[in-house]
């Protein structure tokens, strides 16, 4: 890291016709630089001792204060890169697929029935009937597979999602408010006409 900022500052002078001088004096600067930074990690590196296998006795947090210094002068020093992300991997072909029949069923459904309920637990009402639905028939496609086939399953699962995406797709929208609610002790006491 510190000998690439040296290459760019003699680049630079090369370029725009600058002081050598100057950068040789910067680049002695992150000479003495880098000297610091190495030896700050090896004397983080030095002061670690032995310790038991529990993670929070205080010489393991001091063991584990050491190494951060460390790493946190070679990551400045250039020898030691941090985490990097992982390489976005292409999603796969079916999920694409599965993705697409869900916006189309979304499309259509949207078509058939353009209003969506405000009440966040009547959309979920509309989800949970589409879910039923697929449970159904998965548990027909398992226990009765005269009754169904996977057909009606994929159907399903379409339609299940394709709800689970408008009920996402209005989450700004919902007024979440408390339902009306009555006692149900004072009518347990009528039902089947006995008091």
């Amino acid at each position: 890291m510190i000998a690439d900022l040296i290459k760019r500052l003699r680049a630079f002078v090369d370029c725009e016709g600058g002081d050598i001088a100057d950068v040789e004096e910067a680049a002695a600067e992150l000479e003495r630089l880098r000297s610091a930074l190495l030896d700050c990690a090896r004397k983080a590196e030095a002061l670690k001792r032995d310790c038991t296998t529990d993670p929070e006795c205080p010489q393991a947090v001091r063991n584990a204060q050491y190494q951060a210094i460390s790493t946190a002068a070679h990551i400045a020093l250039g020898t030691l890169t941090g985490p990097s992300a992982p390489a976005a991997q292409p999603v796969p072909q079916p999920v694409t697929e599965a993705a697409s029949l869900a916006l189309a069923e979304v499309e259509k459904a949207t078509r058939k029935f353009p209003t969506w309920p405000t009440d966040p637990l009547h959309a979920l009402g509309v989800l949970g009937e589409e879910f039923g639905e697929l449970t159904k028939d998965v548990l027909q496609m398992a226990y009765e597979p005269n009754k169904t086939n996977a057909g009606n399953v994929r159907k399903e699962a379409i339609q299940t999602a394709a709800m689970a995406l408008r009920f996402l797709a209005s989450l700004d929208r919902y007024e979440y408010r408390a339902g009306e609610q009555h006692s149900q002790v004072e009518r347990a006491h009528g039902i089947g006409g006995q008091s």
